[in-house]
């Protein structure tokens, strides 16, 4: 009798989130104020509109496997208060032929639609769903090569890459559009990557989504994303370089551990996110972490490697555009508006016309006669707001251009 009373009392207590009611099986979140559906009665049968409230909280989470094998349901409809769908949610529906999800979702489940009998809409061999305003990746297993997604499928911008959606495939680069504001766990991990575009509208990027992308050298978070998953981009040993946006505030556990060759990281946001533990255990012997100047919150080292201020914040940087196209302006000059990484294209035998870098408001490269000027001048700071130079610190070099030759850069020599 009293084994009997213990063995109650644990199943008594495995149960004491659960709540019933009618079909669904739901249990309270932990902010006391939404819930999340766990279950559904497997031999419920036709179209099933989910309910947005049970127990008089609002439905925000359709959990891992709540609807597994209810292989009698037709079509479901997703009601607007849902903003995550869990793995394998309608795992093997094997009825079901119409899904309508609401717009207010924003990450989807690895096979939360698997084995069910749905129609997708395909573009490239990836496949999507959609609700009335938006289109959601499910699955681009079937990707390779070179993919930039497209803005919108059938009018409706893609907002949520789901989990898993890419992982394993022989994806060798992607861009995502700005439409897509998060990125699932494990969306890209052991794919082929050697370039990833992250677009500027996406705010998470989850556990694991470039896990293993062993051959990506470099990636760029922009400054709309807030949270760096768990293991974002761990064991990625070929990138030597990741900078991130100025809005992050969270980067997780080993997010970039074992990047062996990660030599920069370039921390942008004004006060120091919170950083996981072992976020860059194993990177390079010669990595250093950069934040800005004037920045505050950042430790010393992380894992050993050092942080510096790099002098410089986001606002300088903006400024000193600003600056140059107003002075481009004022003196009558052509700008060039090109590529940052090439200083693009400039500039023919016979223009009178020169190439503004526009990061630091320089004249870099003229023309005079026949000849190609590059000037370079060594400017002085105390407060990085007041820039001082001598003629002295004027550095010229004049060479004549070559017949036949119609366009000139300035270009950074390569090893």
């Amino acid at each position: 009798m009293r084994h009997l009373i213990i063995l109650l009392s644990i199943a008594l207590l495995g149960n004491a989130g659960a709540a019933v009611s009618g079909l669904y099986t739901y249990s309270v979140n932990a902010d006391n104020a939404s819930v999340t559906i766990t279950d559904y009665d497997i031999s419920a049968t036709g179209a099933l509109v989910i309910v947005d409230t049970l127990g008089g909280y609002p439905v925000t989470s359709i959990g891992s496997q709540a609807f597994y094998q209810c292989t009698g349901l037709i079509s479901i409809t997703i009601p607007n208060s849902v903003t995550s769908i869990g793995t394998q949610a309608f795992y093997l529906c094997s009825s079901l032929t119409s899904v309508t999800i609401g717009n207010s979702v924003t990450s989807i489940g690895s096979e939360a639609f698997y084995g069910t009998n749905l129609t997708y809409s395909s573009v490239d061999g990836v496949k999507y769903l959609f609700s009335d305003s938006y289109a959601f990746l499910i699955d681009g297993s079937s990707a390779s090569g070179d993919l930039s997604l497209p803005s919108d499928v059938g009018g409706k911008p893609i907002r949520v890459i789901a989990d898993r959606a890419f992982s394993g495939t022989s994806l060798t680069s992607v861009t995502i559009p700005d439409s897509v504001i998060s990125i699932g766990s494990s969306a890209f991990s052991g794919t082929s990557l050697t370039s990833a575009t992250i677009g500027n509208s996406v705010t998470s990027i989850g556990d694991a989504a470039f896990y293993f992308c062993s051959y990506l050298t470099s990636i760029i978070i922009p400054d709309s994303v807030t949270s760096i998953g768990d293991a974002a981009f761990r064991y990625c040993t070929s990138l030597t370089s990741a900078t991130i946006g100025n809005s992050v505030t969270s980067i997780g556990t080993r997010a970039f551990d074992i990047c062996t060759n990660l030599a920069s990281i370039r921390l942008q946001s004004m006060t120091a996110p919170t950083i996981g533990s072992d976020a860059f255990l194993s990177i390079s012997a010669a990595a250093i972490i950069y934040y800005p100047y004037g920045a505050t919150g950042y430790a010393a080292t992380y894992n050993g490697v050092p942080t510096t201020d790099n002098g410089f914040t986001a606002d300088d940087l903006n400024t000193a555009v600003a600056s140059a196209v107003a002075s481009a302006t004022t003196q009558g000059q052509q700008d060039v508006v090109a590529d940052p990484a090439s200083y693009g294209l400039y500039t023919s035998a016979t223009a009178q016309a020169q190439l503004i870098d526009l990061r630091t408001g320089s004249t870099m490269l003229n023309i005079s006669g026949t000849n190609a000027v590059m000037q370079l001048q060594i400017q002085r700071s105390d407060d990085l707001s007041t820039w001082t130079s001598s003629s002295e610190d004027l550095i010229e070099v004049e060479l004549p251009m070559q017949q036949g030759k119609g366009f000139y850069r300035f270009a950074m020599p390569q090893e």
